[in-house]
């Protein structure tokens, strides 16, 4: 067996080896930095060949590897931003929810970052596949997210979900469970309806009611 060659430095392409990467299959594999600034882990073989000389950037054909525009799960990537930090190439994306949140190129690319935590918070409930977490979600969608179809009439008009439940859905579920909310009910007959269609989202101003109350108490355009 040969001898491993150390190419921790080394340089191919755009790539400079700053470390070893565990076997993969009784292959070696190297850590590389790209000139871009993003982290890449490569077969030893295949940088010796010339086979890989940077991250997979150029194949986007644009400067800084921009990712602008594209979508990544719940993450849509708004602009790429200084990171102070170190040199990695870093991301201001907007989550399906509303919420803002950074992201490391190589963290969207490889699909290890798809939203800004909402699901991840949440999912150890079991509710997220639930209609009372749709109805949790859909309400702060409207209120926080300006690209939302439903903003204008919402969010756009000043009506906010209040902290408690806009934090947390267990404790949104909990006054719904108290309030009547029943998760068995027909469609149309157990939603979510204001008190005050001019007021937010909070526990004094919100019950559940069918789809024929709350169109009557729709504001008046």
């Amino acid at each position: 067996m040969s001898k491993l060659i150390d190419r921790t430095g080394q340089r191919f392409g755009k790539l400079t080896v700053i470390g070893r990467d565990a076997n993969r299959n009784g292959k070696v594999y190297w850590i590389c930095q790209c000139d871009c600034g993003n982290l890449v882990s490569v077969e030893s073989y295949k940088l010796k060949i010339g086979n890989t000389t940077s991250c997979g950037c150029e194949q986007y054909n644009r400067p800084y590897c921009d990712l602008s525009g594209q979508k990544f799960g719940m993450l849509t990537v708004i602009e790429r931003i200084s990171n102070k930090k170190n040199s990695k190439v870093l991301y201001r994306c907007r989550c399906e929810c509303g919420n803002e949140v950074e992201a490391y190129y190589w963290s969207l690319v490889f699909g290890d970052k798809k939203t800004c935590g909402c699901v991840d918070l949440h999912v150890k409930h079991g509710m997220c596949y639930s209609r009372l977490y749709k109805v949790w979600h859909d309400m702060r969608n409207r209120c926080n997210n300006k690209n939302s179809h439903a903003y204008e009439n919402y969010g756009g008009r000043g009506i906010h979900v209040c902290d408690e439940w806009d934090k947390d859905f267990i404790a949104f579920q909990k006054w719904a469970e108290l309030a009547g909310y029943d998760p068995d009910a027909p469609r149309g007959k157990c939603t979510l309806d204001r008190i005050d269609n001019d007021g937010n989202y909070e526990p004094s101003n919100c019950r559940w009611v069918d789809m024929k109350v709350q169109s009557n108490n729709r504001r008046r355009k």
